[in-house]
């Protein structure tokens, strides 16, 4: 089972930290700045594997690979393949690199949302779901798109309701209040067709 997921950059500062298994805030802090004391003090040519039952418990082990100004680490018990861990790493990052166009730390910093979409295709609960970048990136696009039609609809409720109460209470006058109608039911048709665009 993966234990946790982190990204931390070369300054020690946390870009992504996620754990499977329960841990406090206070613990996780700590186990943050005990992995990236580790990883600073660690020479670039010596292996990417290291024992961590220092700090995660018995029978653990953490993967990292150092990118630019991040490393990514992976956190997790025996049950898990290390050369499959540091395989997963690259998944990740290629992934990364797909929906970011060469990813760098900003697009993390402000991508946070669609960086925990990304990582939750492929690992979910601890177990890995995905090892295909290609996957990954067809699913992120699929939720990217429901969540533009769910933003998109709920846009169009606002205007749709302020209409409404515009035609029940604002409007004087018959020519007005059948310009607001007619507004209100051109609105409507277009979400039609946006839902049929999105479905087909």
């Amino acid at each position: 089972m993966i234990k946790s997921v982190m990204v931390i950059n070369t300054q020690g500062k946390p870009r992504l930290a996620k754990f499977y298994d329960f841990q406090p805030v206070e613990k996780q802090q700590e186990l943050i700045r005990s992995v990236y004391g580790v990883l600073c003090s660690r020479a670039e040519n010596v292996s990417n594997f290291i024992e961590a039952d220092s700090f995660f418990g018995p029978d653990t082990r953490l993967v990292y690979k150092h990118f630019a100004t991040l490393y990514f680490v992976f956190i997790f018990d025996s049950s898990e393949n290390e050369l499959a861990m540091l395989d997963l790493i690259q998944v990740f990052v290629e992934t990364l690199d797909k929906c970011f166009k060469n990813v760098c730390e900003l697009d993390i910093v402000f991508n946070y949302s669609k960086l925990h979409t990304i990582l939750d295709e492929i690992i979910f609960g601890g177990q890995v779901l995905e090892t295909s970048s290609t996957e990954v990136i067809k699913a992120v696009e699929e939720i990217s798109k429901l969540e533009s039609a769910s933003n998109y609809y709920r846009t169009c409720l606002q205007i749709s309701f302020w209409l409404a109460k515009s035609v029940a209470y604002g409007s004087k006058g018959a020519v007005k209040r059948e310009m607001m109608v007619t507004s209100l039911v051109s609105l409507f048709c277009s979400v039609l067709v946006s839902v049929e665009a999105l479905e087909g």
